[in-house]
């Protein structure tokens, strides 16, 4: 956007700064320091400071704001360098800035910079926070974790979140309630359950059958099943009553049948649709008497 005058403005940004210089006001000073501040001014030491980015100060300057300095204070200062942040435990004359170690900041280099974590005797680190995956570059400072737009994961915000693909833009993956994983850059899913398979986890097993794409819950057993009942059914003269195996979406073929409890096994199963299992597990001839309705 832009403001009146032609002007390009920002709303909301963050603007960094590295440091910060304040001058004091010398309107009102102890009358000991007058003659040092007339030398001061006539020196243009004040505008000097003004002027200059550094912490530097012309040679002519130094002595005369280490004396008004004393004066303020009533006395000089320990420099408190932090014993892991600061290379030495002398400070600058001017200021009391410690020599910090690298990424390190503060008078007494006791802190990391912004855009830094991990304060330690070596230095901070970067951030390194992913310029599309973070919503800014500055991390926590004790463990470098980057703030991550929504459906982002990791310390740099640099991957999706498990079961999401697609980074930087992520979304969740589309498996149909049989699988948490899909490949970050396909949105192929991973180790489909529930018997089925496909890219989406979208279709049945071989001898399974069902529409996964429902997401319906698992179909029950007994006659109350997606697979209906069975009408009759004469397996070596026993009566018999049908169950289906409980599953996701795909209901198997594969049927039980309930045999009376003087067999010596109560179930056998059809090993596919239509072919008859007995209770020693023989597959027999197909069953033609056997109908199953479906609802």
């Amino acid at each position: 956007m832009a403001d009146q005058g032609g002007a390009e403005t920002w709303e909301g940004g963050t603007i960094l700064l590295d440091s910060v210089k304040g001058l004091p006001g010398l309107r009102s000073v102890d009358p000991g320091a007058t003659g040092h501040l007339q030398e001061l001014h006539k020196a243009g030491c004040m505008e000097a400071a003004r002027m200059s980015l550094s912490n530097t100060m012309p040679e002519a300057c130094v002595h005369l704001a280490g004396s008004i300095s004393a004066l303020f204070q009533g006395g000089g200062l320990a420099c408190e360098c932090h014993p892991q942040g600061s290379l030495t435990t002398e400070c600058a004359l001017l200021g009391g800035q410690c020599c910090c170690h690298p990424n390190i900041d503060g008078r007494t280099c006791d802190h990391c910079r912004p855009g830094t974590y991990g304060f330690r005797s070596t230095g901070c680190r970067e951030c390194c926070c992913h310029t599309k995956g973070a919503t800014n570059a500055i991390c926590n400072p004790v463990n470098g974790q980057c703030p991550c737009r929504a459906g982002l994961a990791g310390r740099c915000c640099d991957h999706c979140l498990y079961g999401w693909w697609s980074f930087p833009c992520c979304q969740p993956c589309a498996c149909n309630g049989a699988a948490e994983l899909c490949h970050p850059l396909t949105a192929v899913c991973q180790d489909c359950h529930g018997a089925t398979m496909g890219q989406h986890c979208e279709r049945c097993l071989d001898g399974y059958y069902g529409d996964p794409t429902l997401g319906s819950g698992p179909a029950e057993a007994g006659p109350a099943s997606v697979l209906g009942t069975l009408a009759q059914a004469s397996i070596m003269g026993l009566p018999a009553m049908w169950t289906a195996p409980v599953d996701v979406s795909c209901v198997s073929v594969h049927l039980a049948m309930q045999a009376p409890a003087v067999t010596a096994a109560p179930w056998a199963t059809l090993g596919t649709l239509g072919q008859e299992m007995t209770p020693e597990g023989v597959c027999a001839s197909p069953a033609s008497a056997t109908t199953i309705l479906i609802p």
